[in-house]
């Protein structure tokens, strides 16, 4: 793949030995003062499209990761595949075509530009800004989600891309009954990881980040204060793995059904958040 060239060969984190471990199942969820948090944190994390729908993937994943070193790579991939198949989440055979690109980079503004220049970017034309937005950003992960709106009836709709933090933000009525034959569908991602702000956090903490700002589209642009999550990793006191509540959130997201209003579906990932939490989940 071309974007691979485009990286440079190593990435100054701590590797660890051997496959990555399987994620921790043992901890609990602890909430303060008894709130219950899946209701407000489904809200916050999770972007919609315009028509208010959850975004799922239209085909199974295919992560690639590159620019670090070969086993940096090798274990950002398969921590990512791993994350993403315990919850749920279709995975693709070997030699697939990668729909979930992850780069590491010194220069990531360059980076970026370059992969538009080759195609990897859908920009809307009145909208332009959402595109500047995201290359010149200071986030040490930007994601980049090439979207669209599908009528199963009549086809697509809509199709569009925007930055992680640019993502439209909808809602509907979560008491409504009524079907709707659109859909919103991830046609493919682009993570890039700027390595000069990585302050040597662990590549594992790095790759249950990507889990949620980028399988799950999670939006990391947030503020996650007083929620146990990953996605404060690049807080001062910031987690630094997926923590219950996470995985918990990943698994929510494959049980979302895809006729149902947005403001259902965000109520059906907190059903699923709850029942596993409550050792009640379908095993």
């Amino acid at each position: 793949m071309p974007v691979s060239m485009l990286a440079a060969a190593m990435l100054a984190l701590s590797v660890p030995q051997g496959a990555p471990p399987p994620p921790a199942v043992d901890e609990v969820e602890v909430s303060p003062k008894g709130v219950d948090p899946y209701p407000a944190f489904v809200r916050r994390a999770t972007p919609l499209t315009p028509a208010g729908k959850v975004m799922m993937w239209s085909a199974a994943l295919c992560p690639y990761v590159a620019g670090g070193r070969t086993e940096e790579n090798r274990y950002l991939h398969d921590r990512i595949s791993q994350t993403a198949r315990a919850a749920g989440v279709r995975m693709a055979a070997k030699g697939c075509r990668p729909n979930l690109t992850v780069v590491l980079a010194d220069e990531p503004e360059t980076l970026v530009r370059k992969a538009r220049a080759a195609g990897k970017f859908w920009v809307d034309r009145e909208r332009p800004v959402s595109f500047e937005r995201y290359a010149t950003t200071d986030r040490p992960v930007r994601v980049w989600t090439n979207f669209a709106e599908v009528d199963v009836m009549r086809g697509a709709v809509s199709a569009d891309g925007l930055g992680n933090d640019l993502l439209m933000y909808t809602t509907s009525s979560a008491g409504s009954r009524v079907r709707t034959s659109v859909v919103g569908v991830i046609q493919d991602q682009f993570v890039v990881v700027d390595r000069r702000r990585m302050g040597g956090r662990k590549l594992a903490g790095l790759a249950d980040y990507v889990a949620l700002a980028g399988v799950a589209s999670a939006r990391a642009d947030q503020d996650y204060a007083g929620f146990n999550t990953v996605l404060n990793l690049f807080t001062e006191e910031g987690r630094g793995d997926a923590s219950p509540m996470d995985r918990a959130y990943l698994r929510g997201l494959q049980t979302v059904k895809p006729d149902s209003p947005g403001g259902s579906q965000l109520g059906q990932v907190v059903t699923t958040m709850r029942a596993e939490r409550d050792g009640r989940a379908d095993r």
